[in-house]
């Protein structure tokens, strides 16, 4: 354990000592702090998830210890920042990407099409999208498979058509079906 992790567990255990319960602390900055900690317990990070403050929200968002179920629920979140700190979340479940391929914002969806660790079949539905810039950051994913590239050969751009085609006949994608 460096210095760093003792002074961060030290804190949230004064935080739990002096109000009993982490998740009950009135200060902004505290509630994002534990929100962003390993060492908060699930059940404090699904109380945090209905913080009033995105900016809570989205810190649990990004903690790959926050549970499935809270991350699940957070896919749905009304703020985009929220959303897309699921999106880059390797520990959100399958479901979640589902659902964030599926968002109505275009930046969210966008996001989830150049994470890089995005299931094939996520990337499958993004390369469908109806926004142009959605299928390009789907394109340039490097975890992009030469099947999801095989659909975007015949895309209604042609420059993403092209550069599909070009790809695939360079030897394919890095990486592989």
């Amino acid at each position: 354990m460096n210095i760093f992790d003792f002074h961060n567990r030290l804190f949230a255990l004064l935080i739990i000592v002096a109000t009993g319960v982490a998740c009950a602390a009135d200060d902004v900055g505290v509630r994002t702090r534990l929100a962003g900690l390993p060492s908060t317990s699930p059940s404090q990070l699904a109380e945090l998830a209905n913080a009033s403050e995105f900016e809570v929200r989205e810190k649990i968002a990004r903690n790959r210890k926050t549970p499935s179920t809270t991350l699940e629920k957070l896919a749905a979140d009304p703020h985009p920042q929220v959303r897309i700190a699921v999106a880059t979340n390797l520990s959100a479940p399958l479901s979640a990407y589902k659902k964030l391929a599926a968002d109505k914002d275009a930046q969210v969806r966008g996001v989830m099409g150049r994470f890089e660790y995005a299931p094939e079949e996520v990337l499958a539905v993004l390369a469908h999208d109806a926004v142009t810039d959605v299928r390009f950051e789907v394109l340039r994913n490097p975890g992009v498979t030469s099947g999801v590239l095989q659909q975007l050969t015949g895309d209604s751009n042609p420059d993403i058509a092209h550069i599909a085609t070009q790809i695939l006949k360079q030897g394919g994608p890095v990486s592989q079906d």
